[in-house]
């Protein structure tokens, strides 16, 4: 399976690729939850409007979603700089599955250590028991 490549139509293709969909899926909307929470439980509902940003999460792309945790760092406390970037690599995966393209056994990987990565931490991040707000 290569790069750009359209799947061609056989059963091990669409379990591949179902399983990375599933992956991207989970992830993303994890990330969404999170950030929704997250930044209304510190800057209220209107947290869009109020910090002037461009986009809510729902309407974000995957690049912008991970942008998010860089940008409001002492809300989104949630990924460490190293696990941002690795979470960023995925925009290039994300558009081959969205865009039915077979992707690589290496992406796959990424894709479930990103996975690993997001599902593993809490959707709201609590520092010593207590929620981090304001």
């Amino acid at each position: 399976m290569g790069e750009g490549v359209v799947c061609s139509m056989n059963q091990n293709n669409s379990d591949f690729m179902s399983h990375a969909y599933k992956y991207l899926y989970e992830i993303e909307n994890r990330l969404r939850l999170m950030i929704k929470t997250n930044m209304k439980e510190y800057y209220g509902h209107n947290w869009i409007i109020r910090l002037n940003e461009k986009r809510s999460e729902q309407n974000s792309n995957i690049y912008e979603l991970v942008a998010f945790f860089g940008k409001y760092q002492n809300v989104l406390t949630h990924f460490s700089e190293p696990q941002r970037n690795q979470l960023q690599l995925l925009t290039s995966v994300r558009n081959k599955i969205a865009h039915s393209h077979c992707i690589n056994q290496k992406d796959f990987e990424l894709l479930k250590e990103c996975h690993c990565i997001v599902m593993k931490q809490p959707i709201t991040k609590r520092k010593n028991n207590r929620i981090i707000v304001r």
